[in-house]
C-alpha cells in the first residue's frame, strides 16, 4: 500500500463515518467527539511510527559502535590490524552494520581456529610429555611461566588469544619433541607387538597377578595408548611372560611325554584285556581320552586341558596298573611254565581273579615294573625261541648219564669176566661199547652244554629276568629279588650235575673235558652263530647222511671229509646214537686230531 492510498483509506473512513452519524442523528457534540478521536488516532499512530524508528535508528548506532569495539578487540587479541570503516567515507550506516558482522564473524572463526590449533598442540605436547615422562622448559618459557604450571598457565593465555606467534612457536616445540621422543615410542610399539605376541601365545585377555595401576598400564598399551614411560614396566612384564612361557613348554613337554606313556600303558592294558572281558567292562576300565597333543602349543586352555589329561590318565593307571601288572606276570609265567612244569600254578589263575585281586599287585615303583614285565616277557619269548637246541643238548646228556648209570651198573657185576655164560659176554661187549661211547662223547656233551648255558645266559641276558613277583600271586606279597638262573628254567642245576659227574671221573677224563671247554670258548662266536641258525645247521640237531654230506663239503677240505669219513664208519660200528654222530661231525677236525691221542677209559 502506498501513501496515495493510505490517504484514499482516510478519507473513504471519514466521509463514511459521518454518515452514519448524520443517519444516526447525533449530536453535533458527539459528532465533534468522535471526529476528533479519529484524528488523534492517527496522530498518535504517526507519532509512535516515528518514535520506533527513531529508536531503530539509535539500535542501529549502538550495534556499530558494539561490533567495532569487539572487532578492534579481537584484532589485537589476534594480534591483527582490520579497519573495517573508513571515517571519511559516506557508507550508508546498514552497509557498515553489515561489514562489521561479517568481520567480527571472520575474526571469531580465525580465534576459534587458532584456539583449538593451540589448545591441539599444547595437549600433544602435553601428552608426549607425560607418556614419555619428560620435561621440557621451551614450553615455560614461551608462555613466561614455570614448567610445573605451564600447560595449566598455556591454555589460560591461549583462551585470551592465541597469536600466530604462538602457535609457530608451540608448533616448533611439538616437532622437536617428536624428534626426541620418536625412540622411545618406537621401543614402546616393539614392546606392544611382543606383548600382544606372548599373550597370545598364552591365550590370555587379561594378565592375572597385576594391581589397578599395572593393569591399567598394560591395558593402555594393548589398546595402543602408548606411554614410552612405562617401557621398562612393560618390558618386565613381557619377561616374566617370556619365562613362564619357557617353564611352560619345558612342563608340557614332560607331561605330553608322561601322557604318551600312560597312554602306551593304556594301550598295553588294552592288548592285554581285549577278547578276556566284555566290551562295557573294557571301556568302563580303561575310559579312551580325546586330548590330541599340539606341539609348540602352550596357551592356558591347553595347558588345562593336558593337566587334566595327566591327571586322570594317572588314576586310571593307579586304578589299573595292579590289573595290567598282574596280567603282565600271568603271562610271563604262563610262557615260562612251557619251559618248567612249576610254574603252570599261575597259568591256571583266570583274569577275574587278577581284575579281583588287582589291588595285591603293588610295587614300590608299579610304572617301572610294567616295562620291566615287558621287557622280561620279550626275554622269556626270545629264550622259547632259542632253548630248543639247548634242550637238544640236555637230552643227549641225559642219554649218556643213562649210559654212564648203565656202565656202572655192569661194572658191579663182577662174575661177567669169570662166567663164560651168553649174559656175561653180552655185559662185556655192552662194558667196552658204553666204555668207547662215554670215553669220546660224554666230555664232549658236558663241554657243549656248559658253554650253551653260559652264551644263553649272556645272549638272553638273563640278569633282566627275576622271580621276585612269584609269590604275588601266592603270598599276596612281593617276593625277594631273585635272579632267575638255569635251574629255575629246566627245573634241575646242570652245573651241579657236570661237577657231580667230574667229581667221578679221573684226571684223563676231567682233561679231555677241560680240552674241550676251552676249544668250545674259542669257538663261542661260531657256537652261538650256530645256536641262533637254522635247526638244520644245528650241531645238537639230527642231520641225514645227505644233509651231513654237503654241509661237510662246504665247510670241510677234501682231506678232512676223507677223515671225518673213517670217524663216521667207527661211530658205526660202535653202535652211538644218531645225536651223539652229529655231535662229532661238528667236531673240528684239529681237536679230532688231540682227542684221537687221548687213550680210551678203562
Amino acid at each position: 500500500m502506498n501513501l496515495p492510498d493510505l490517504v484514499q483509506l482516510i478519507s473513504d473512513t471519514y466521509n463514511t463515518s459521518s454518515q452514519l452519524w448524520s443517519v444516526v442523528g447525533l449530536p453535533d457534540t458527539d459528532t465533534e467527539e468522535r471526529r476528533s478521536s479519529f484524528f488523534t488516532q492517527l496522530a498518535t499512530t504517526c507519532q509512535e511510527f516515528q518514535q520506533s524508528q527513531q529508536a531503530y535508528l539509535d539500535f542501529v548506532n549502538s550495534q556499530i559502535v558494539q561490533l567495532q569495539q569487539q572487532v578492534s578487540e579481537l584484532s589485537v587479541q589476534l594480534g591483527m590490524r582490520v579497519e573495517v570503516v573508513d571515517p571519511k567515507s559516506s557508507e550508508k550506516k546498514w552497509t557498515v552494520l553489515h561489514k562489521l558482522q561479517c568481520a567480527l564473524k571472520t575474526l571469531r572463526d580465525e580465534f576459534d581456529t587458532r584456539l583449538n590449533q593451540a589448545l591441539r598442540l599444547v595437549n600433544e605436547i602435553q601428552i608426549k610429555c607425560d607418556a614419555a615422562d619428560e620435561t621440557y622448559p621451551e614450553l615455560g618459557n614461551t608462555f613466561d611461566c614455570s614448567i610445573q604450571n605451564c600447560f595449566q598457565n598455556a591454555v589460560q593465555i591461549l583462551k585470551l588469544g592465541p597469536k600466530m606467534d604462538q602457535i609457530n612457536r608451540l608448533q616448533h616445540l611439538n616437532e622437536a619433541i617428536d624428534k626426541i621422543i620418536a625412540p622411545q615410542f618406537e621401543q614402546a610399539h616393539k614392546l606392544r607387538s611382543e606383548l600382544l605376541k606372548v599373550m597370545n601365545q598364552l591365550g590370555r585377555q587379561q594378565l592375572i597377578g597385576l594391581n589397578e595401576n599395572q593393569e591399567q598400564i598394560v591395558n593402555l598399551t594393548v589398546n595402543n595408548q602408548l606411554q614410552p614411560k612405562h617401557n621398562t614396566f612393560i618390558q618386565q612384564v613381557i619377561t616374566s611372560l617370556q619365562e613362564e612361557i619357557a617353564n611352560r613348554v619345558t612342563e608340557i613337554s614332560q607331561i605330553n611325554e608322561q601322557i604318551l606313556q600312560l597312554q602306551q600303558i593304556q594301550q598295553i592294558g588294552m592288548q592285554l584285556l581285549t577278547d578276556k572281558v566284555e566290551p562295557h567292562q573294557l571301556n568302563q576300565l580303561l575310559q579312551p581320552g580325546s586330548v590330541l597333543i599340539r606341539d609348540g602349543c602352550v596357551n592356558d586352555t591347553y595347558y588345562a586341558e593336558v593337566c587334566a589329561e595327566k591327571q586322570r590318565l594317572s588314576d586310571l593307571q593307579e586304578n589299573n596298573c595292579g590289573i595290567f601288572i598282574g596280567l603282565l606276570i600271568h603271562k610271563k609265567y604262563t610262557l615260562l611254565s612251557q619251559i618248567n612244569k612249576q610254574y603252570e600254578r599261575i597259568a591256571n589263575i583266570t583274569v577275574a581273579h587278577i581284575i579281583e585281586h588287582q589291588r595285591e599287585y603293588r610295587f614300590e615303583s608299579p610304572i617301572a615294573k610294567l616295562f620291566a614285565l615287558m621287557t622280561e616277557i620279550t626275554t622269556v619269548q626270545d629264550l622259547l625261541a632259542q632253548i630248543q637246541p639247548i634242550k637238544s643238548t640236555i637230552d643227549t646228556f641225559n642219554e649218556l648219564q643213562l649210559d654212564q648209570n648203565e656202565l656202572e651198573h655192569i661194572m658191579q657185576d663182577k662174575t661177567r669176566f669169570t662166567s663164560k655164560s651168553r649174559d656175561a659176554l653180552q655185559k662185556r661187549k655192552r662194558e667196552e661199547s658204553l666204555k668207547k661211547n662215554l670215553t669220546q662223547n660224554f666230555p664232549k656233551i658236558m663241554a657243549a652244554l656248559i658253554i650253551k648255558l653260559e652264551n644263553m645266559s649272556s645272549k638272553l641276558n638273563l640278569n633282566n629276568l627275576n622271580l621276585n613277583d612269584f609269590d604275588v600271586f601266592w603270598n599276596k606279597v612281593a617276593g625277594n629279588p631273585v635272579q632267575i638262573s638255569t635251574k629255575d628254567l629246566f627245573g634241575v642245576n646242570y652245573y651241579e650235575i657236570i661237577l657231580e659227574v667230574l667229581s667221578k671221573q679221573d684226571q684223563q677224563f676231567k682233561k679231555r673235558y677241560q680240552q674241550f671247554v676251552e676249544h668250545f670258548k674259542r669257538e663261542s662266536s661260531e657256537l652261538r652263530r650256530e645256536i641262533v641258525a637254522s635247526p638244520v645247521m644245528n650241531t645238537m640237531i639230527i642231520k641225514t647222511p645227505a644233509v651231513n654230506q654237503k654241509l661237510n663239503q662246504k665247510t670241510k677240505t677234501p682231506v678232512q671229509n676223507m677223515k671225518v669219513g673213517v670217524q663216521n664208519s667207527m661211530l658205526k660200528s660202535s653202535g652211538t646214537s644218531r645225536l651223539v654222530k652229529s655231535l662229532v661231525e661238528s667236531t673240528p677236525v684239529t681237536l679230532k686230531k688231540t682227542v684221537s691221542k687221548i687213550p680210551a677209559m678203562k
